[in-house]
């Protein structure tokens, strides 16, 4: 469970059953917004936004809130934290710059690093995602 204090100043992953905190989680101090999702199995994926909507941290917490992986933004750093559209049975979805992502949930490696979708909406029948209209669909 993640917690967001009134005053915006620090997100705690807490236990449910306590409500003390999981100290071996620290998510320090918030310069945007978290939002979580779970991918109904095991792992739950945070992602902490700018204020101008970049995400800045991605963080794989497993069911007891500790952390397993985290990808946060450095600059001129090896990997760039997705921008989270959904996570569903050990993957997650979003995308960067460069396009759509798939990682692994429990590991938060590359699954599919040139997926050709970043669904909003994942269920075991299908995805929902944005995409770009076909060559010669007019615009509305």
């Amino acid at each position: 469970m993640v917690t967001i204090n009134p005053g915006g100043y620090k997100t705690e992953v807490i236990a449910a059953a306590t409500g003390t905190p999981v100290t071996t989680t620290p998510l320090g101090q918030d310069r945007g917004k978290w939002q979580c999702f779970y991918d109904q199995r095991s792992i739950t994926v945070c992602e902490s936004q700018s204020f101008s909507g970049k995400p800045e941290v991605l963080v794989g917490l497993d069911e007891s809130g500790a952390e397993r992986w985290r990808i946060a933004a450095q600059p001129g750093g090896p990997r760039v934290p997705p921008e989270l559209t959904a996570v569903w049975h050990g993957a997650v979805y979003g995308f960067t710059d460069a396009g759509p992502v798939v990682l692994d949930a429990a590991t938060g490696a590359d699954r599919t690093p040139t997926a050709t979708a970043a669904p909003h909406l994942v269920n075991e029948y299908f995805g929902i995602a944005s995409a770009p209209p076909l060559p010669g669909t007019p615009r509305s």
